[in-house]
């Protein structure tokens, strides 16, 4: 059945991609699409070309997100949402995020293919700045179209340019100004009520699949997390390190070192608990020090990831009370920034879209895996905006490493990644099933109008 319908749908997603392999660089290799870039405006213009060929309405809301709708046969119907994010980490990998929206694409122009009108209008959303490495935001976005952006982020800068959001937004040609006027009162670009479902389709990131043998993923919830904006900064004082006595050393690399094995033992007995958590230090550094001088300055990232809200909670509470632990035994002091701790809330994913999804993979393959997803992903704030969500995970290999030029869509290295057999083709099919076989949502009472007018209405032009 997948062999039948495999070559408009994967010609496509070959297509988008070789044009999308313009962002990939040699030195450093891996690809080069920062959010809010000329990049990720080229590769909004790809997507954009090949749905206006197939009829797609096409339309920008106020943060640059764009909307790509197929027209359903009643328009006043509450709308199907599917799409990812389209920009990359540094030296990230091809298929991040944009397998999402290249497979909701896929799917669409299938439908089309087959004459196929849904009740229902299908809405494929390519997103912003999904990747907090730009600005130190994650899923921003999806947040502003659910109007939970940061009151300050226009004014916050991008990591490699030091310029802010509304500088790059205007480069890009949009309008920040009038966008500022809706973010402090946390007013969506879009109207949720409108959106009957949103689903997401992303490679897994992880090597679980795989190993499992399964060749899709159903995501029961994505863990919440406790980060610091700020990293936590420990205090000492430089000396010679080889004439200074090492009791009266204040040093702020072993204050760290301290630091980052009480917390690993302290979480080691919160997994011993049975309890979900993981947990990571993914940057921390000596700051201005020299080979011969004793550390008065190291800066340290934790980060914890749970489904458990409580377990998130008392990461928050050990990350400054270790911190202020570790600083007293050693003589160190702490920056300001020990309050800057935060929580991110998990999100279990709607169980009859779940039940969806599971009913379209059976028709493809009886290897199908209910898991939580460790990273954060563009459905998590459509579900806290309490629109219906599910996610669908295709396996790959390479020990499914992601975030790195290394990563593959493939079993293995070398594959065709649109082959008739592989787990793309395979999660594309089961969107065309769950798009075909979605029941239309009757309109919430006293909504009027249709998504495509109130999207216009908040903002969006066409695009």
């Amino acid at each position: 059945m997948m062999d039948s319908l495999t070559a408009p749908m994967m010609d496509l997603a070959r297509d988008i991609y070789q044009s999308l392999e313009r962002h990939w660089r040699a030195d450093p290799e891996g690809i080069l699409r920062p959010a809010y870039s000329l990049q990720e405006n080229e590769a909004f213009a790809k997507i954009r070309e090949e749905a206006s060929s197939i009829g797609m309405e096409s339309f920008q809301d106020l943060a640059g997100n764009a909307y790509f709708i197929y027209p359903g046969k009643n328009r006043s119907l509450p709308v199907l949402m599917t799409g990812s994010h389209m920009d990359a980490v540094p030296q990230g990998g091809r298929w991040d995020g944009t397998a999402g929206v290249v497979a909701g694409l896929a799917a669409i122009k299938q439908l089309h293919d087959d004459g196929m009108q849904p009740e229902q209008d299908v809405v494929l959303v390519a997103l912003r700045c999904e990747e907090s490495a730009w600005f130190n935001v994650a899923l921003l976005g999806s947040r502003f179209a659910c109007g939970d952006a940061p009151a300050d982020m226009l004014e916050r800068r991008r990591n490699d340019t030091s310029k802010s959001l509304r500088e790059h937004m205007r480069g890009l040609g949009l309008n920040p100004d009038q966008l500022a006027k809706k973010v402090p009162s946390r007013e969506p670009l879009i109207s949720l009520d409108h959106v009957a479902a949103f689903l997401e389709t992303h490679i897994e990131q992880a090597g679980l699949l795989a190993g499992l043998n399964a060749d899709i993923g159903i995501v029961t919830g994505i863990r919440g997390n406790t980060r610091c904006p700020d990293m936590i900064t420990f205090l000492g004082e430089a000396a010679h390190t080889g004439s200074t006595l090492q009791k009266d050393r204040r040093d702020a690399a072993l204050g760290a070192a301290e630091y980052v094995l009480d917390l690993n033992r302290e979480f080691e007995e919160i997994a011993k608990g049975g309890q979900d958590i993981v947990w990571a230090f993914p940057e921390g550094g000596v700051v201005n020090g020299s080979p011969t001088t004793v550390a008065a300055r190291y800066d340290i990232r934790p980060e914890v990831r749970s489904l458990d809200l409580g377990v998130l909670n008392m990461a928050r509470d050990a990350f400054a009370s270790c911190a202020i632990r570790v600083a007293q035994a050693r003589k160190l002091s702490l920056g300001e920034n020990i309050e800057n701790i935060v929580v991110s809330a998990p999100a279990i994913l709607d169980q009859k879209i779940r039940e969806r999804i599971y009913r379209s993979a059976r028709k493809f393959s009886e290897n199908i895996h209910d898991l939580p997803s460790g990273a954060t992903h563009d459905a998590v704030t459509f579900a806290k905006a309490g629109v219906p969500t599910g996610m669908i995970l295709i396996p790959h290999g390479n020990d499914g490493i992601s975030h790195n030029p290394n990563e593959i869509i493939t079993l293995r290295t070398g594959d065709d990644p649109f082959s008739p057999t592989g787990p793309f083709n395979r999660a594309a099919h089961v969107m065309v099933d769950f798009i075909r076989n979605f029941p239309p949502s009757p309109p919430k009472a006293g909504l009027r109008g249709r998504f495509v007018d109130e999207l216009q209405n908040r903002g969006a032009t066409p695009f």
